[in-house]
């Protein structure tokens, strides 16, 4: 989904945004990796774009479904995960994406741990979703989805060892839950002035990169496992977690598969 405020940042940010800003899906604008303060300017044509084929005539379009985030906040910990995931699915984490876990092999299918490399506890880099957890040959884990493709790791997924914080999976994780807008098939419309901000560049005539559009001091520290404050609750009466914390939750749980449903979304590049 693409946020209507043309803002880029972590998976908390986003949420945030998400709750305050419509967002758009993949029908309606590609996904664009710069935005708000790395090299693109904000217009309605780039929270919707279309372009007139085989001319070079693009612009903002109307009347397109918008979703939005009802409540979000962090999530941190094994047993505060694991309730969020069983109870309303997957949570989005931060980890430190060292090269052990970036040349993951296509078809691994074991469970990802590196104690050797020394910048398992690092500064986190990446963002993935955790959509599942389980024990493989007496090993717990995570289950993991990445945004590299299918032919990273397990057709795009990656078991990651449960419970030690490996590259600081449970050090930073966030969750949100949907607002209804499809029952009511909630849309937008454009103003006057929308209609009229178009994006001075168009896929016919692209901007030149920056060399490099992330800060050089992008990095997350300070926040520990279970390290959960009362201020990152947000939007919400009782978190997950504390609400259903007696429950019993089955040993393995994928929300690729409940039921035979896969709520997972794809794993394509």
């Amino acid at each position: 989904m693409h946020d209507q405020g043309c803002h880029g940042g972590d998976h908390y940010v986003a949420y945030g945004w998400m709750h305050d800003s419509q967002v758009t899906d993949e029908t309606c604008a590609i996904y664009r990796a710069r935005g708000h303060d790395n090299g693109a300017p904000c217009t309605s044509q780039l929270k919707c774009d279309n372009c007139v084929p085989g001319l070079s005539q693009c612009g903002p379009q109307d009347n397109y479904k918008v979703y939005q985030v009802e409540e979000y906040g962090m999530v941190v910990g094994e047993h505060a995960m694991l309730q969020e995931i069983y109870q309303r699915g997957p949570v989005a984490c931060g980890i430190a994406a060292i090269d052990s876990f970036d040349h993951q092999q296509p078809g691994y299918k074991g469970v990802y741990a590196d104690f050797k490399n020394p910048t398992v506890y690092d500064d986190i880099n990446h963002i993935i979703s955790v959509v599942g957890y389980g024990v493989q040959d007496g090993t717990k884990y995570w289950m993991v989805r990445n945004s590299w493709g299918s032919a990273w790791g397990d057709n795009g997924f990656i078991r990651v060892e449960r419970g030690i914080n490996m590259i600081q999976i449970e050090t930073d994780c966030a969750f949100a839950v949907p607002k209804d807008t499809w029952t009511d098939d909630v849309r937008h419309h454009n103003s006057p002035e929308e209609t009229r901000d178009v994006n001075p560049v168009s896929i016919h005539n692209p901007a030149k990169e920056p060399e490099s559009f992330l800060p050089m001091d992008f990095k997350r520290i300070g926040r520990v496992a279970g390290d959960l404050k009362d201020e990152d609750l947000i939007f919400q009466e009782t978190p997950a977690w504390v609400k259903l914390a007696g429950v019993p939750m089955p040993a393995n749980l994928d929300w690729r598969n409940m039921d035979g449903t896969n709520y997972a979304s794809w794993n394509k590049n």
